[in-house]
């Protein structure tokens, strides 16, 4: 089962469909970056806001984590480029 780290208020709906997937959602809202830092390696996926900024000290963290995801616009929360190829930073990105 896929573990799923909620960081920023989202919608009940949304946590909803991730629950009838199988995913164990697990909210945790206001954290500081160091208890994000040192639970972040439980998880599988990520999902932030506006609030929470996913950095390389977070991502170096992130054992198991294999998606960030991002309700909002735009790509703020994620530092561009790191431990990217040399190519445009925006194929990593997936835009809903």
């Amino acid at each position: 089962m896929y573990k799923v780290l909620i960081c920023d208020k989202l919608s009940e709906e949304g946590i909803k469909i991730l629950e009838n997937a199988g995913i164990e959602v697990d909210c945790r809202f206001e954290m500081e970056k160091d208890e994000l830092k040192e639970i972040i390696k439980d998880y599988d996926a990520v999902i932030v806001r506006s609030q929470t900024k996913i950095d390389a000290e977070i991502i170096e963290k992130a054992e198991r984590l294999k998606f960030i995801g991002r309700a909002g616009v735009g790509v703020d929360s994620y530092k561009k480029g790191y431990n990217c190829y040399e190519c445009s930073w925006s194929k990593y990105y997936l835009y809903l």
